[in-house]
């Protein structure tokens, strides 16, 4: 688990980052976290027909699970086997 420092720290950064990005006209895919639900953002694949996958960890839970995001808006998640 990480320390409370440690999770507060990670949440400023993702905030930070997205502000910067919606700032700059990007605009993001959303979808929620598989274990806690929280609203998360994602970059969208730049080409027609892509799809990015990454395995994830929640910046609000620490929650770790598998998203691809596709470019034409779809986001998927699968949690992972305990």
């Amino acid at each position: 688990m990480l320390s409370t420092a440690t999770q507060q720290e990670r949440l400023r950064q993702y905030h930070a980052f997205w502000h910067s990005a919606e700032a700059d006209g990007i605009e993001p895919l959303r979808y929620p976290c598989p274990h806690c639900h929280t609203g998360l953002k994602t970059l969208r694949p730049p080409t027609t027909d892509a799809a990015w996958d990454s395995l994830v960890a929640c910046p609000q839970c620490n929650g770790h699970f598998w998203r691809v995001a596709h470019s034409h808006g779809d986001v998927h998640t699968w949690t992972l086997p305990q």
